[in-house]
């Protein structure tokens, strides 16, 4: 396994990010698809907000997840709130062939540094 080296601020930071992962867990909101809700939004899971909550054949629970861009970069985030797992994906490249990348590796990195 690798090492992580940073400084006191920067492991303070990540340790509030765990605290915020675990946030995750308690539901605060729940709502339904409404009627006439905007092309792209996922019709089955979760959805609130821009995040949305799906089921991947590759992974082993849900994952809450939320994906933006503005054309010339792409950025996706990645959470498993049961498991405090989450990772982000970010390029400076948009498109549908960001896209496809960012779907073929979500599942390399959830193999390589979860399971």
């Amino acid at each position: 396994m690798g090492r992580v080296e940073c400084r006191r601020r920067q492991a303070r930071s990540r340790a509030r990010l765990g605290v915020t992962l675990k946030k995750l867990h308690t539901v605060v909101i729940s709502a339904g698809v409404r009627e006439g809700a905007e092309p792209g939004t996922p019709k089955t899971g979760g959805y609130a907000f821009g995040w949305g909550q799906v089921k991947e054949s590759w992974a082993s629970a849900p994952v809450i997840t939320h994906t933006g861009s503005n054309t010339m970069n792409l950025a996706t985030a990645r959470f498993w709130p049961s498991s405090d797992f989450g990772f982000v994906m970010m390029t400076n490249v948009g498109g549908h062939s960001a896209d496809a990348a960012f779907r073929k590796l979500a599942p390399e990195l959830y193999r390589k540094f979860f399971q």
